[in-house]
């Protein structure tokens, strides 16, 4: 017998957490944080974080059921007996899907594209460790978890793991952040389809055939399908821009203020790397449209994401910190900018040997991540050089996590256009 429990994600926008069993196996579909119970119990106050594991249970962030048994504190606890769930799939990195990797015990498998992987890896690791029970369970500067296993499609768009009661399916869809899959779990002649986060208007959209669709063309194999489905934007009459539509926009936009202005600044989410590639190739296109040189910068958010994609040789190609960005529209035309370098959202510091300390993000981008010291500029001297270069043209892309006025405004000037650009 199928037996469905939703533990998160229903009625509700995100914290996705979906338990599957047939017979005597279960498996979770993500396992993400729910944001509306966060901000309700963390979003105030001074300890605006869940500290302790019993935090997650008394809010009931995770359930009471999975609580020691699946999920623990693996700094002080052993998991209780065996585990009620058998397997974990992550349908993508976005946090309300795959928050709580660092607390399933190890004995069970957390299945997610390859992709999807590196880039939760870049979303939790940092400088220092973090103040929430989660980040406390996350080991390193670039962390690992050895229970991830990852999945590729390559070639084949559809694929399967075995389990002894069923079979599940997993293949690409399209969506903001890469390394986005649906799953779809088979057994006799029934199909139970999840589709995870989706969109039918970007890139990926336009050049792939998805898994959705593969599912579709054998939809006379199965008697019944179940489709689990997210719902953001069902019911919107709102018409939705596709990759290329934004571009030219942006590219128009920016035209008209780099005619008379210098410094352009988008806020964008670091995960939705189509955007960042295509509004680095607007900026540039726009400053060569007017004559102009293009000096690009990138916040240590957006850095440490491109520099954990560049070093795996995934999604080539995309922006590589200390490279120049070329974008061109025919062999005779192109836009090319200075090389491409990180923003400090403060100054660099040194140590007496005139090394980058460890401990802050100058020191991580250059310890952890290799990036050369050139390639790394705080905010006071670039904002030295905008007031003193009037040649070229200035175009800095932030995480949207990062926007602080109080920094910002060392470089928002009454003349500077800012974007805040929505996946």
């Amino acid at each position: 017998m199928l037996e469905i429990m939703f533990y998160g994600g229903a009625g509700t926008i995100g914290g996705n957490m979906i338990q599957v069993s047939i017979e005597n196996t279960s498996i979770l579909f993500d396992i993400g944080k729910s944001y509306d119970v966060y901000d309700r119990f963390f979003g105030m106050g001074y300890r605006n974080y869940p500290m302790e594991f019993e935090d997650l249970v008394i809010s009931s962030l995770i359930p009471r059921e999975l609580a020691g048994k699946f999920f623990i504190d693996k700094n002080v606890q052993k998991p209780v007996g065996s585990s009620p769930i058998d397997a974990v799939f992550v349908s993508h990195s976005h946090f309300d899907h795959s928050w709580y990797i660092p607390l399933v015990r190890d004995d069970v498998p957390i299945y997610m594209n390859k992709i999807a992987y590196t880039m939760y890896r870049s979303a939790v690791g940092k400088p220092r460790g973090g103040r929430s029970i989660v980040d406390k369970n996350v080991q390193g500067e670039i962390p690992s978890f050895p229970n991830v296993k990852t999945l590729t499609t390559e070639n084949k768009s559809i694929r399967a793991l075995n389990f002894d009661d069923f079979n599940v399916l997993y293949g690409p869809v399209d969506h903001s952040i890469p390394g986005a899959y649906a799953y779809a779990l088979e057994y006799e002649d029934k199909l139970l389809l999840y589709t995870g986060d989706f969109r039918l208007h970007g890139m990926f959209s336009e050049k792939r055939k998805s898994f959705l669709d593969m599912i579709e063309d054998r939809r006379s194999d199965y008697r019944e399908i179940i489709l689990i489905t997210e719902g953001t934007n069902w019911g919107s009459e709102e018409p939705f821009l596709n990759e290329k539509q934004v571009e030219e926009n942006v590219r128009e936009m920016l035209r008209r203020h780099y005619k008379d202005f210098k410094t352009a600044i988008a806020l964008v989410s670091p995960n939705d790397v189509d955007r960042v590639r295509e509004l680095f190739k607007a900026a540039s296109l726009a400053a060569f449209d007017e004559g102009k040189y293009l000096k690009p910068f990138v916040d240590h958010t957006v850095a440490k994401l491109l520099t954990a994609l560049n070093a795996e040789k995934l999604l080539e190609p995309i922006p590589r910190i200390g490279e120049c960005i070329e974008a061109g529209t025919t062999i005779e035309k192109k836009g090319k900018t200075e090389p491409l370098r990180v923003m400090l959202l403060g100054e660099k510091r040194y140590t007496k040997k005139g090394e980058a300390k460890k401990g802050d993000w100058h020191g991580y981008l250059v310890h952890t991540l290799g990036v050369k010291d050139e390639d790394i500029i705080g905010m006071k001297e670039l904002a030295s050089e905008i007031d003193e270069n009037d040649n070229s043209r200035y175009f800095i892309l932030l995480s949207s996590f990062n926007l602080d006025p109080f920094y910002l405004k060392k470089i928002i000037k009454p003349s500077s256009l800012v974007l805040f650009s929505t996946s």
